[in-house]
């Protein structure tokens, strides 16, 4: 062991390793290899000169506490021994994201902490008719996991407000993205008590939003169906989740069936994406807020 990288701690005591519970145990046994410290010596302040060493660390510590239950994932040892706050763990979005960096592939694998895997093949064409559902709550919410398949036609009559939310998690367990997408709405005797919604229409109007988890968006018959629903339903809104394709071919698509408004986010490597599109018929969508994690617009009446 270097001496002038690593030192037994003057901080409080850590458990012995012989009295960690089996998970804790087997972290530290992979965190001493990977950063070639015996527990439970510390690191002193010179050990940044080892940066992809220590991300590493973090990414694997993160994916150990996500991934865990609820008593082994909230042990702080590793935390303490490495002195690590609880803000240096990476978030799940990010973990996935770095898992599906090539230098970080290469580092994990040759390290033996991973192994990499061939994409699962679904050699499907799937023609899901939409499930039809009508909001008579002020909130309705639909989650939806990147690899289902499901059309979901969401309809209420003589709103007064609208507003849509779409949050994104990385689910590390299933790596796949996950979608959780609210629908608020207010009605002439019953608007919205959300405090920073828009003001409530003059008129009323009705809604049709459209929510499709596409699993790739490229694919030309695809694009057929979209189109046929557009014919069938004239939804107002259209949600496209796990789009998988740049921002181009949403725009493409939102050419190809008239609709005018296109908000997107695009994927992260070969996960992930989302399409709004509005036929700026009767409702606009203004963005309240727009990142990586989260979509909220509010329905505007035109």
């Amino acid at each position: 062991m270097n001496v002038n990288l690593w030192q037994q701690s003057v901080c409080s005591p850590l458990k012995e390793k012989k009295d960690l519970r089996e998970p804790i145990k087997e972290l530290v046994e992979v965190l001493e290899a990977l950063l070639n410290i015996e527990y439970p010596n510390r690191p002193l302040n010179t050990v940044s000169n080892k940066p992809m060493m220590m991300d590493i660390a973090k990414l694997i510590i993160g994916y150990h506490q996500y991934t865990s239950e609820k008593e082994i994932a909230s042990d702080k040892t590793v935390h303490e021994w490495l002195n690590i706050g609880p803000d240096e763990i990476p978030p799940p979005q990010t973990i996935f994201k770095q898992l599906q960096q090539p230098h970080m592939i290469a580092t994990l694998t040759a390290h033996g902490f991973a192994s990499y895997r061939l994409p699962v093949m679904h050699i499907r064409i799937y023609h899901p008719s939409p499930e039809h559902i009508e909001l008579t709550k002020p909130e309705t919410t639909c989650t939806i996991e990147g690899y289902m398949n499901v059309y979901y036609l969401y309809t209420a009559e003589e709103i007064v407000q609208a507003r849509i939310t779409i949050k994104t998690e990385a689910n590390i367990l299933s790596e796949v993205f996950s979608y959780e997408i609210k629908i608020r709405i207010g009605k002439k005797n019953s608007s919205s008590n959300l405090h920073t919604h828009a003001k409530p229409y003059r008129h009323p109007t009705d809604l049709s939003v459209m929510i499709c988890n596409t699993m790739g968006a490229e694919l030309p018959t695809l694009q057929k169906d979209v189109k046929k629903i557009v014919h069938t339903y004239e939804p107002k809104i259209i949600i496209l989740t796990e789009t998988r394709t740049n921002s181009i071919e949403a725009y493409n698509l939102a050419s190809e069936i008239g609709y005018q408004q296109v908000i997107t986010e695009d994927p992260v490597n070969y996960n992930g994406g989302i399409c709004m599109l509005s036929n700026l018929r009767n409702l606009s969508m203004k963005e309240l807020m727009h990142t990586d994690k989260e979509i909220t617009v509010d329905l505007l009446k035109i």
